[in-house]
């Protein structure tokens, strides 16, 4: 484990007592030894930041496998009731007993090719087949709940990677006027937004709406400066004046709705199939 500099440390990274004078210690051993404590708080602080970006680098890549192996598997839902059903159906034709007839005419007395057809005797037990039947019929539905959660969530992933939650909000308060951005504060005064946000908290504010303090408390919460904020205002007047802008966002909600018409038709090819089976 890393250690902590002590609640002693001065700014340089030494303690207050290592900084006094030893008792029959000459000047240029002073000198040594706290050049020697300095070096060794910044090999400490380096290695406390080494290890903690180590940390998020394991967190961010445990954050990506678990997403990709969420993703495979909810690729493989499809596929996997696929298999599960056509082994039901396997089972319900090794259960019923074969009957062969021909086809031809009988005035004529010519036959054709003969087919084979499935049928299920009164004597023959039908509990084995009712429960594979209504497993077919449940469990293992072309609609059934897993199969709707799986595309719930591949819908959700496609519309995360082409349109962030980062970038919806920033489309979204870039067509926001001047009053979301002011805050409750006067056009003279210089107070931060995210000043403003840590009164509200202190208040008991934690939710407001667009008008009423959102922006203060977002500022907050990402730690925005007076300049950044400064900043993000000027990027904000320049994407309303660019026409391509325009273009871009209407090419978004248009993926937008693209993927929901897709979501909701195989929703609804799910439906359709449900009653058929019924």
């Amino acid at each position: 484990h890393t250690k902590l500099p002590s609640a002693n440390s001065s700014p340089h990274g030494e303690d207050e007592s290592a900084a006094q004078t030893l008792p029959g210690e000459t000047k240029d051993r002073r000198h040594k030894r706290l050049e020697r404590n300095r070096e060794s708080a910044r090999a400490s602080r380096r290695r406390r930041k080494q290890y903690l970006e180590d940390l998020d680098a394991r967190v961010m890549q445990m954050g990506i496998d678990m997403d990709k192996g969420r993703i495979a598997h909810a690729c493989s839902a499809s596929k996997i009731v696929r298999a599960m059903r056509l082994g039901k159906v396997n089972e319900i034709e090794k259960k019923m007993p074969l009957r062969t007839a021909p086809i031809g005419n009988r005035k004529s007395g010519i036959s054709h090719n003969v087919t084979t057809t499935r049928v299920v005797p009164p004597s023959a037990p039908r509990s084995g087949l009712d429960d594979n039947a209504n497993t077919l019929l449940t469990a293992l539905s072309r609609a059934n709940p897993e199969l709707h959660i799986a595309q719930v969530f591949l819908k959700q992933q496609l519309m995360s990677v082409l349109q962030s939650s980062g970038s919806k909000f920033f489309l979204w308060a870039s067509l926001q006027h001047e009053e979301f951005y002011r805050g409750g504060r006067s056009q003279s005064e210089r107070l931060s937004a995210a000043r403003i946000g840590e009164r509200l908290l202190q208040k008991g504010t934690r939710k407001a709406t667009p008008s009423e303090g959102m922006w203060p408390l977002v500022c907050h919460e990402i730690g925005l400066s007076y300049d950044q904020e400064d900043k993000i205002r000027q990027a904000q007047r320049r994407v309303l004046t660019n026409k391509q802008t325009w273009v871009d966002r209407h090419l978004a909600f248009a993926t937008q709705s693209v993927v929901n018409s897709i979501h909701s038709s195989l929703g609804g090819a799910q439906v359709a199939a449900k009653k058929n089976e019924t």
